[in-house]
């Protein structure tokens, strides 16, 4: 009686663990019949910089005052040769890193103010001095491509201009035509005008003497042989 008992009991045991090998374990993380996958996510884009977003846009910085002041220009424009200003600044990070690699690191920005001027009969004699703010150039340093087909970006920059009457709004929408053909001269040199930026190029300190072709540039000045805004873009 007692091995009838023992062999039923085996005989159960034996029974429910081959259920139990049967009976699929189902998965938590598999997604059940009827359920679409989920769709990639699309890619991160990281903007160059503080200044730029993830759109392309490109905005005015408020504090660049206080960044390194590269050097100024002294630029007749208008229908009576008027004298505008140009102050040029950069980041002093950014500035650290070019004089020590002579390339601006991603995501440097540089921007450029303009003001008209005033002159009149001061005791040293005739003199000139800023004005009213006109407008801002701000350029983005992009090494990486990182707005491929966007009309505000390209040869390794992202282009902004301010009117000081809108100061929030890139005025700029086509850079080969609003920005690129003032800077052609410059495509040597990364289409900055170094050679106009003592601070870049002074690397020994300000009391050190340096020779007078560090101050000129070699790019070719002439007159575009068109006259369309479109037609000077490259």
């Amino acid at each position: 009686m007692k091995r009838a008992l023992v062999l039923a009991s085996c005989l159960i045991v034996l029974g429910s663990v081959f259920v139990l090998r049967r009976v699929p374990v189902s998965n938590a993380a598999e997604p059940s019949a009827g359920t679409a996958a989920p769709a990639d996510s699309p890619p991160v884009v990281v903007p160059p910089g503080k200044f730029a977003a993830a759109d392309g846009s490109i905005r005015l910085p408020e504090d660049y005052r206080t960044w390194t002041h590269l050097g100024t220009w002294y630029v007749a424009e208008g229908k009576n040769g008027e004298i505008n200003s140009h102050q040029i600044y950069a980041e002093p990070g950014a500035v650290a890193e070019f004089r020590k690699t002579q390339k601006w690191p991603h995501g440097a920005t540089i921007v450029k103010e303009v003001r008209s001027t005033k002159s009149g009969k001061l005791t040293t004699g005739p003199g000139t001095w800023d004005g009213p703010l006109q407008l801002w150039f701000v350029m983005v340093k992009d090494t990486k491509r990182t707005f491929p087909g966007n009309p505000i970006w390209g040869r390794g920059w992202g282009w902004g201009l301010y009117l000081a009457d809108e100061p929030r709004k890139n005025t700029a929408t086509e850079y080969k035509i609003d920005c690129l053909g003032c800077h052609l001269p410059a495509e040597k040199t990364d289409w900055i005008f170094q050679y106009g930026y003592p601070v870049l190029n002074e690397t020994q300190g300000q009391l050190t003497k340096y020779v007078e072709s560090i101050y000129t540039g070699d790019e070719s000045i002439h007159e575009p042989a068109a006259t369309s805004r479109d037609q000077r873009a490259p």
